[in-house]
């Protein structure tokens, strides 16, 4: 099932003489690939009862050829029916057991940790394959490689290499000379020798300890650049003319001593035994950039790559044995980066080849060619995903390639493919594209829309709306480009913004590359993207929401509910929620009804194995578990089928919480393990009224201070905000000129009901509060009720626990412990309906209830004064049995569980006391 096993002999089964030490230890197979790591599987038929400890004894054996230790073996049971019968028609076909284990022998890590995965043969390939990348490596040569460009552009930068040495540099590169600038420099220069030594031994290519490098016993500048030139002649252009453009930035007495870093770069990277690892690059390139507070270049973790690629690659409609069907895919990416996603995609394509019985050398010239069409605006980037592309086979050579890079100001990069007009002429003339023998401007590249089987991206996230600071748009100010620039290339991308977009301004940029993916992806075509997980909630993200509604099916939606910086995020380094988002498009005219999977991950993968397996237990549905996803008996998330608009799927722990509060929507309260479904009264709030003023509104009638004649409830105070009742703590004066406009938006919006509007679970107790009739301002705006009697039920109920969760289930949860929700989503929160239950009962309940002091949100599964909250409002107020509270008990500790709730505080259940 992988051609290039058996061209390298890599497959040895029941040999001796393997192992260091132990001549007649023989590993049931060794799976040894030039450049990977060892992988030793121990098979054994079921009921296997020591296959486990066999595997573990071959943990940390040394192979006698290459030295190399066995970091990872899969222990495999095998069906008792292999014992005799048609093995031919039965062998790749029959369900196996398998699990890898790695570390010590003695106390082994095993994944799955209990259980074991289950598949046909074809994923025992795959989990071999993957775990043939030995990730310790991967992480201990990107260290080399970035400790490496460090001091070659520490050299370059305090080497008196002088201010047009930085200008040629940037030149090059296209950016900005600064540290980040000179770093890139040397990054490619190390990928460029990493690769040359990779080509070693083909093509009349030289090693890098070659004389010929040197010259009186020092390494040569001139020579590098020979050899170079010689690699260049034969293809491999991406690689090496970028490369060579930048040694011949650098003056000769600064050249030497850079070369001489970076071939220690690469000798130690070949100690380490990682030379030859594409996956190396890109962990480099991310390290590397710093201008990530502009671009937002954030690093698609490969193995969030994987997982992308896997459930997008499962929906392409292609026969994987028909070379000819292979070659004619079209993949896209319009915002690459270093080519992660592109990459992990031409993996996918290229394993499905080989377990088809193809061999991938053979498409790898069309991989290289015509199947993927990546873009960005940065030329490192671009000449950096054609290497990762071209390492799948390095010895391969390739012809152009639709790796381009985009113009960028005052064109807006690939965002300018929302023009039609530019979509038919970006590519006919001076614009580059990334070739095997040369940069060619002169063949035409095509891209029409509704061209591609799956568009798939990680795009920038930053705001297209005036910024703060020195940044006039943060979107546009990287790369040098001044704030009339930015300005012009916000209003120039405003321009674009057509009816029924997905993109908006406060969105970011990520939601204008929707706009690009659904132009360019084919009816039946997938996408896949990664992107705020405010997508799921915000409002600002609902014409996104209602695009996928109307024009995709089978929509999948996953998150992770994850407390630490990072975790909740598919990239490296964003410190914020991310949501992968993978829809089909829809064919004919049928009108989409959104139909989503939300498909909430425990954690996100850790390995490229787990991700791969993550997508794999989702598209079969839960892996035999119902909506459960399992690794074997190991939970990995759970999946909750509901509308693309019910985002508060999103993001659980717990997805009983989901059942809760959908049922909740149909006014039934079925909670798990409860008496029964019994019939509760609720609505939304745009049934009551109307929303408040947005304060930025407000300052245009109001100056806002400490006294004035208009009471005002500004901003949080979270020891003051315990009770139900709080008290103004700002008062607005009349603008001058503006009395009368000022006096009737009191007249119109002054109430006494507030909702918070970025409510911190984990800190702040109130949903809603009562105030004197006053305005809301920034943390509280105004919610103004057609019938002001009800504002007090509305109260009630928003600080109960089914309340609080009404506020979370609408609330964009991107930062942990926090429910953020815009005065445009607050109609669309649920709440009692004050019009069906006794209003006299429910203000002697306010009256009681008042009086009470809560703790902050999260805590509510031990606070006495919610739990008596709910009393009141279920059992008095609603009728219903005492049975309900004890069911209620499990909601809201289940509930407080939730990561988005506690935030990792110390006062979640069961946290440190």
């Amino acid at each position: 099932m992988n051609p290039a096993w058996r061209r390298q002999g890599a497959v040895r089964v029941e040999e001796t003489g393997v192992f260091w030490g132990g001549p007649g230890k023989h590993p049931d197979i060794l799976v040894r690939s030039p450049g990977a790591a060892p992988v030793v599987i121990e098979t054994e038929f079921d009921p296997a009862r020591t296959v486990r400890e066999d595997a573990a004894s071959r943990l940390g054996e040394r192979l006698k050829r290459g030295g190399d230790t066995v970091e990872q073996v899969v222990a495999v049971r095998i069906p008792a029916q292999l014992k005799s019968g048609d093995l031919e028609g039965l062998v790749a076909e029959v369900p196996y057991r398998w699990a890898v284990l790695s570390g010590s022998p003695d106390a082994p890590d095993r994944w799955p940790r209990k259980g074991w995965l289950t598949g046909r043969l074809a994923d025992v390939a795959t989990c071999v394959e993957h775990v043939s990348l030995s990730e310790s490596k991967v992480q201990a040569g990107a260290d080399v490689v970035q400790a490496g460009v460090k001091d070659a552009a520490s050299l370059l930068m305090d080497g008196d290499a002088g201010p047009d040495t930085a200008a040629r540099l940037s030149a090059v590169l296209k950016q900005e000379p600064c540290e980040q600038s000179a770093r890139m420099a040397m990054a490619i220069m190390a990928n460029a020798l990493a690769f040359h030594a990779n080509l070693a031994g083909h093509h009349g290519i030289e090693p890098l300890s070659s004389d010929s490098l040197y010259t009186a016993g020092e390494l040569s500048p001139k020579r590098h650049l020979g050899a170079w030139a010689h690699i260049l002649s034969i293809n491999y252009w991406p690689i090496f003319q970028v490369a060579s453009d930048l040694l011949k930035c650098v003056p000769l007495r600064i050249a030497t001593p850079i070369l001489d870093r970076l071939h220690e770069t690469a000798g130690e990277l070949a100690r380490i035994g990682i030379a030859s690892s594409h996956d190396l690059s890109g962990q480099l390139f991310q390290r590397l950039i710093t201008d990530r507070k502009f671009l937002a270049t954030f690093y698609t973790l490969p193995s969030s790559a994987t997982l992308l690629a896997e459930l997008v690659a499962r929906r392409l409609m292609v026969n994987w044995g028909d070379r000819e069907d292979v070659e004619s895919l079209r993949i896209a990416d319009f915002a690459c980066g270093t080519g992660m996603l592109v990459n992990a995609m031409s993996h996918s394509i290229r394993r499905r080849y080989r377990q088809a019985g193809g061999d991938d050398r053979d498409i790898h010239r069309a991989m290289m060619e015509d199947v993927v069409f990546a873009s960005d605006i940065m030329p490192a980037a671009t000449h950096l995903t054609a290497s990762m592309l071209a390492s799948a086979h390095p010895t391969e050579t390739f012809g152009r390639t639709k790796i381009v890079t985009m113009p960028y100001g005052p064109e807006i990069g690939a965002l300018e493919l929302l023009n039609e007009e530019f979509v038919s002429s970006i590519f006919e003339t001076g614009h580059s594209a990334v070739g095997g023998t040369g940069e060619d401007t002169s063949h035409r590249i095509e891209a029409p829309y509704g061209s591609f089987d799956a568009v798939v991206m990680n795009p920038p996230f930053t705001r297209t709306v005036d910024g703060q600071g020195t940044a006039a748009v943060p979107a546009f100010a990287g790369m040098g480009t001044g704030t009339d620039a930015q300005r012009a290339m916000s209003r120039r991308l405003s321009k674009l913004r057509a009816p029924g977009c997905a993109g908006k301004g406060h969105a970011g940029l990520a939601s204008f590359f929707i706009d690009v993916a659904h132009k360019q992806v084919r009816p039946g075509g997938t996408i896949g993207l990664i992107v705020p997980a405010a997508i799921v909630q915000g409002g600002a993200w609902s014409a996104a929401r209602e695009l996928l509604s109307k024009h995709y099916m089978n929509i999948v939606v996953a998150t992770v509910p994850a407390t630490g910086r990072d975790e909740n995020a598919f990239s490296a380094d964003t410190g914020m929620g991310e949501a992968m988002i993978v829809a089909t498009r829809l064919t004919g005219d049928g009108a989409g009804h959104g139909d989503t999977t939300f498909l909430n991950l425990r954690q996100r993968p850790s390995t490229v194995l787990e991700g791969h397996e993550m997508a794999r237990q989702a598209d079969c549905g839960g892996g035999g578990g119902g909506d459960t996803l399992r690794a074997g008996d190991d939970v990995m998330g759970s999946q909750v089928r509901a509308s693309i608009n019910d985002g508060g799927c999103a993001a659980l722990l717990d997805s009983s919480l989901a059942s809760v509060m959908l049922e909740l929507r149909d006014e039934n309260l079925d909670l798990p393990q409860g008496p029964g479904l019994w019939r509760l009264p609720t609505t939304q709030l745009d049934m009551l009224g109307d929303r408040g003023m947005v304060d930025r509104s407000i300052r245009i009638e109001f100056d806002v201070g400490a006294e004035g004649p208009y009471p005002m409830l500004w901003s949080h105070d979270c020891d003051a905000e315990r009770q139900l009742v709080v008290q103004p703590d700002r008062a607005g004066t009349a603008r001058s000129g503006r009395e009368d406009k000022a006096r009737k938006m009191w007249v119109d919006t002054a109430t006494q009901l507030h909702i918070n509007r970025d409510f911190r679970l984990n800190s702040q107790s109130l949903a809603a509060c009562i105030t004197p009739p006053c305005i809301g301002g920034r943390a509280w705006p105004s919610y103004i009720l057609e019938d002001r009697a009800h504002e007090k039920v509305v109260v009630l109920w928003l600080n109960s626990t089914l309340g609080l969760m009404s506020h979370w289930w609408e609330g964009s949860r991107q930062q942990r412990g926090r429910s953020g929700i815009t005065v445009s989503r607050h109609p669309c929160i649920l709440v009692l309906d004050p019009r069906r239950i006794d209003l006299a009962l429910a203000d002697s309940i306010f009256d009681r209830a008042s009086k009470y002091r809560f703790l902050p949100a999260n805590e509510a599964y031990r606070d006495p004064a919610r739990k008596e909250l709910d009393r009141l409002l279920l059992r008095d107020l609603s009728e219903l049995p005492e049975a309900v509270m004890g069911a209620l008990d499990a909601v809201r500790l289940a509930w407080c569980k939730e990561p988005t709730v506690h935030g990792g505080k110390k006062t979640r259940p069961g946290g440190p006391r």
